[in-house]
């Protein structure tokens, strides 16, 4: 709620798009970078002087059913400039999972004194 489009940019000549979103009343705003076929490869916060203060880089992008996913997700904290990658080698989205899964096991009569 309230946030509101900051500016839209064209990323070279390839056909990227980015477009920033300022959310309220701080200064910062999220900026999200998509390709050319609308794949988001890079969501990053920015501080008020617009440099990243967090950024997410998606790549690898691989078709799965009607979409694609990024297989490749590397994540930055530019404040302490920590970085993380995370690579997925098989991915299946929203599979048929067994309700027992989600049952909770009866307490023991142990746990019950």
């Amino acid at each position: 709620p309230g946030a509101r489009v900051a500016c839209g940019a064209a990323l070279g000549d390839d056909g990227g798009v980015r477009a920033s979103l300022a959310p309220g009343a701080d200064l910062s705003r999220e900026v999200f970078d998509f390709d050319p076929g609308g794949r988001l490869v890079r969501w990053a916060l920015a501080g008020a002087d617009g440099e990243p203060l967090l950024e997410a880089r998606y790549g690898e992008h691989r078709p799965l059913g009607a979409d694609s996913f990024a297989y490749d997700v590397e994540l930055l904290d530019h404040a302490t400039q920590a970085r993380a990658r995370v690579g997925w080698l098989e991915v299946e989205l929203n599979p048929a999972l067994p309700p027992e899964l989600f049952a909770l096991p009866a307490p023991s009569e142990a746990r019950a004194r």
